[in-house]
């Protein structure tokens, strides 16, 4: 069964009226009718679904599934209506078996399930990601908890020593669920969304959005591409399995992001600061994860087509930050943060390139080069490593001269030392990336104009797709945030130009280069 598009259900429709018209709509599914009227009374069927406060998309399941006459799905069908005892360990009917059941049958059981009322209860819903690892088996973001997919598939497969770790819902022996209904592969993360009790009339879909929302805030902190959403989801309700659909095949390895991911690491950050905040019940969530959908198009996406997406998320954002231009919201709550982050970017990648010289470099040299690697670079489980930028900072007097004046890499440092030798210097540097902020946000509304009005391309869009991306992602995560925290996306916005304001008004007065670039 299709849906149709979600509207606000009229005031004053009372369950019991709405599923009067599902017992009418129910009744008359057998008439032959022209495709556009069949579309129009599903479209009216799922309004009606909606109003009453129902779960669209498992009770079309369900549905579906009792007039395709699975056995599996009927019982499933005639637990929830307490006409059966929840079977036991062993007693579920085959995923293949017919139920046996005569048409006038069927519809007798889809009827007396759209009769039913919905009813508070505690949903836990499971979603997936691929693309994706955790530090650990768990990490736990207030009422998300993320497990490592390979371990609970292990884990269920194998009766393993962890089972006692896994939340009851899988684990009951009553349970329709079977591990091959969980989603297969190496880079698999599960994300256990706790509902909390309450009627839900969709709550894998909420689920979704609210795992979705803080794996991205996680990601784009951390600078990683995106841990892409599997379909399919795992629904429990009261403490046991009630729904469920089959999560989609993870990407080949081929397409699996490196193994350089901190994604992980930000979800230990979220959990403090996020978790408590959880769930979040705004629509404006549902269009801003609809906006990361473009964002992460984008990644893959040529230049041209990646400034389209990307533009199209700024827009949204500066439309529900200052309902002004996208250029403009880039300039006021954009400029100063590209600044500082261009400066650590520069710092990252001159510093992380001198780290790999060695054949550069004199051999007396290297004990001093290793050692400043592991300061600069720690070791953080997962075989990854993690940046100090205030380190770098002070280590960047002995690494110009440990190179050699006349490589590449050499006058890279020398530079970037220079730049960053005093306050004053770090000052002269910030005007000059000021000025090329604003050359490069002209030129890509320049691109964009021409884009959008037919005018003459020019290679200028390899120059500043990636500004745009990079700005995109930093608007979404600013959002989601606000989204996440419950301050809103204007005050987040005011709070985070007030913050970098500061810091780009601090920087000529500092009284080091350490205190300018990281303050008190």
């Amino acid at each position: 069964m299709g849906q149709g598009a979600a509207t606000k259900p009229p005031a004053g429709i009372g369950s019991a009226r709405v599923t009067g018209h599902l017992h009418a709509i129910a009744d008359n599914v057998r008439v032959v009718a022209p495709d556009a009227t069949v579309a129009a009374r599903r479209d009216l069927f799922w309004q009606l679904v909606r109003a009453a406060d129902r779960n669209t998309k498992e009770l079309g399941r369900l549905l579906a599934g009792v007039l395709d006459d699975y056995a599996l799905v009927v019982e499933m069908a005639r637990v929830r209506l307490g006409d059966l005892p929840n079977p036991g360990p062993g007693a579920w009917p085959r995923h293949d078996q017919p139920a046996g059941l005569g048409e006038p049958e069927r519809i007798g059981l889809c009827q007396r399930l759209l009769a039913m009322l919905p009813m508070p209860a505690h949903h836990v819903v499971w979603v997936a990601f691929d693309r994706a690892n955790l530090d650990g088996t768990t990490q736990t973001v207030g009422p998300i908890s993320f497990y490592d997919g390979a371990w609970v598939r292990a884990t269920l497969e194998h009766n393993g020593l962890g089972r006692s770790q896994l939340p009851a819902e899988l684990t009951s022996p009553d349970s329709p669920l079977r591990s091959p209904d969980l989603p297969k592969g190496d880079r698999i993360v599960l994300a256990r969304v706790d509902l909390g009790t309450g009627v839900f009339p969709d709550a894998p879909r909420v689920a979704a959005e609210q795992a979705q929302a803080v794996v991205t805030v996680a990601s784009v902190r951390a600078g990683d591409r995106y841990w892409r959403p599997l379909d399919g989801y795992i629904h429990a309700t009261d403490g046991r399995v009630t729904g469920w659909s089959s999560f989609g095949l993870p990407f080949q390895r081929a397409d699996v992001a490196p193994d350089l991911d901190r994604t992980a690491d930000e979800l230990g950050t979220l959990a403090a600061t996020l978790g408590p905040r959880l769930p979040v019940a705004d629509p404006v969530l549902t269009e801003t994860i609809d906006a990361l959908g473009w964002w992460q198009s984008a990644t893959d996406q040529p230049p041209l087509a990646a400034i389209v997406l990307d533009v199209r998320v700024l827009e949204l954002v500066a439309a529900r930050v200052t309902n002004g231009a996208w250029y403009d919201y880039l300039d006021s709550y954009h400029r100063d943060d590209w600044i500082r982050s261009r400066i650590i970017s520069t710092l990252h990648s001159v510093v992380f390139a001198a780290m790999r010289g060695y054949h550069v470099v004199p051999s007396s040299e290297h004990p001093q080069l290793a050692g400043l690697e592991a300061t600069l670079f720690e070791p953080i489980p997962g075989g990854r490593h993690l940046f100090h930028a205030d380190r770098a900072l002070a280590a960047l007097p002995t690494l110009s001269t440990i190179w050699p004046v006349h490589d590449h890499l050499g006058r890279q440092l020398r530079s970037l030392a220079t730049d960053l030798s005093s306050p004053a210097a770090l000052e002269a540097w910030c005007q000059a990336l000021g000025d090329r902020w604003t050359r490069a946000r002209a030129r890509l509304q320049r691109v964009r104009n021409a884009l959008a009005h037919g005018g003459p391309l020019t290679p200028a869009a390899d120059t500043v797709h990636r500004l745009a991306h990079q700005r995109a992602g930093r608007a979404l995560s600013f959002t989601l945030e606000a989204l996440l925290d419950g301050r809103g996306a204007v005050k987040a916005h005011e709070d985070a130009r007030s913050h970098m304001t500061a810091w780009r008004n601090g920087v000529a007065g500092a009284p080091s280069v350490h205190d300018a670039l990281f303050p008190p």
